[in-house]
C-alpha cells in the first residue's frame, strides 16, 4: 500500500509539475508578445513623434519665411492661418506680435500722403510755369503790338 500512495503522489506531483511548466511557458509567451507588442507601439510611437516634430519644424520655417517679408497681406494671413491650423492660437495674436501687416499698411498710407504732397507741388510749379509763360507771352505779344 505504501508504495501504491508513493506512486499516487508521484503522479499528482508529475501532473502538478507539468501543469506548472505549462503555465510558465504560456506566461512566458504572453510576457513576450506583450513586450514584442509593447516595444512595436513605443516605437510607433517614437515614429509618429518624430514626423510631428517634422511637420512642426516646417511649419516653424514658413512661419519664419512668411513673417520675415515683413509685410504680410491678407492673404498671407489666412494661409498663415490655415497652416496654424490650431484652435489654440488665434492668427489676430500672431498679426499683433507681428505687426507686419499694419506697418505695411501705416507704410502704404504714409507714401500716398507723400505722393499726394509731391504732386500738389508739382502741380503747383506747373500753374506758376504756365502763369509765367502766359505773362511772358503776353509781353511779347504786347510788344508786337507797340512795333
Amino acid at each position: 500500500m505504501k508504495n501504491f500512495g508513493e506512486a499516487k503522489s508521484n503522479i499528482d506531483y508529475k501532473r502538478k509539475w507539468e501543469e506548472a511548466e505549462t503555465r510558465y511557458r504560456n506566461l512566458e509567451k504572453k510576457y513576450h508578445q506583450l513586450e514584442t507588442g509593447t516595444v512595436k507601439q513605443l516605437q510607433d510611437k517614437i515614429d509618429q513623434l518624430q514626423r510631428d516634430d517634422n511637420q512642426f519644424k516646417f511649419i516653424k520655417a514658413r512661419i519664419v519665411e512668411i513673417c520675415s517679408s515683413r509685410q504680410l497681406t491678407n492673404i498671407q494671413l489666412e494661409q498663415l492661418k490655415l497652416l496654424v491650423n490650431s484652435n489654440d492660437l488665434s492668427i489676430e495674436t500672431i498679426a499683433n506680435k507681428n505687426d507686419f501687416h499694419q506697418q505695411t499698411i501705416k507704410l502704404r498710407d504714409i507714401l500716398i500722403t507723400h505722393n499726394n504732397e509731391l504732386l500738389n507741388r508739382f502741380e503747383e510749379l506747373m500753374n506758376k510755369k504756365r502763369k509765367r509763360n502766359q505773362y511772358e507771352n503776353d509781353l511779347i505779344d504786347d510788344n508786337d503790338k507797340n512795333n
